[in-house]
């Protein structure tokens, strides 16, 4: 049973492989976020004067989850997309890109604002 539920929710993948794979990707999408973080606009009175990591946590919690959320769509059913193993600078770029899209949708989208 417990078998049978991995290979649900993982699909052809290790949990190690998975978690591995899913590793790869918030290093991408955090390289996002923190460059997102360099163009921030002080002066806004949205945003703390100084960095807050408290404050970057609280704001983007719904980007976070979405971005999780495609990060696990697009691993589970990459062995259905794609030929082979991803490779790891795919990976890394797609978390990059998934974090980049998540955030400009964020701008149009009112729903997805902190």
């Amino acid at each position: 049973m417990k078998e049978d539920f991995y290979q649900i929710i993982l699909g052809n993948f290790t949990p190690g492989m998975f978690l591995g794979y899913i590793a790869i990707m918030f290093i991408g999408a955090a390289i996002s976020l923190l460059m997102d973080v360099n163009k921030r606009d002080k002066t806004s009175r949205r945003s703390p004067n100084r960095f807050s990591w408290w404050f970057l946590l609280r704001d983007n919690i719904k980007r976070f989850f979405l971005v999780i959320l495609i990060m696990y769509v697009f691993i589970r059913f990459s062995d259905m997309l794609f030929e082979g193993q991803p490779l790891d600078w795919v990976l890394l770029v797609m978390g990059y890109n998934f974090d980049n899209i998540v955030s400009k949708a964020r701008d149009k989208f009112e729903t997805l604002k902190g």
